[in-house]
């Protein structure tokens, strides 16, 4: 999943500055195995260090307060009875997410993550 995204996804959205993208990463199996640390060490992948992230808030994370959130309205228009189906209907509504929606919601994620540290990790989704 990572190599295609360093590959083809950060330069095509990022172009020149592809190389300064941070992934961000949380404290998921599949984002702490050993084989994924050493290939992002091996690629040069920034990301930031799992000691310093934020303990599991769905409010800090931009892929679950945004992006998922309109890439699943997207998703669910549509019923499917069958794998290709549901291949398709995933291909078409993620092609549907604006790349502005995307680069709002990963530019609040400062924000959000200040809001957090004022409230001493109590809500703040009010205060948005």
């Amino acid at each position: 999943v990572l190599a295609p995204m360093v590959r083809y996804d950060f330069p095509r959205l990022y172009g020149d500055r592809a190389k300064e993208v941070i992934f961000h990463v949380d404290n998921a199996p599949a984002h702490t195995a050993k084989a994924t640390v050493q290939w992002t060490k091996d690629h040069h992948v920034n990301s930031i260090p799992s000691v310093h992230l934020m303990a599991s808030s769905p409010d800090l994370a931009p892929m679950d307060y945004a992006i998922n959130y309109v890439f699943k309205k997207f998703l669910n228009a549509k019923v499917v009875k069958s794998r290709a189906q549901l291949v398709r209907s995933i291909r078409t509504a993620w092609s549907k997410v604006q790349i502005t929606v995307i680069r709002r919601a990963l530019l609040s994620w400062k924000r959000r993550v200040g809001m957090m540290l004022e409230k001493f990790g109590y809500q703040y989704e009010q205060e948005l």
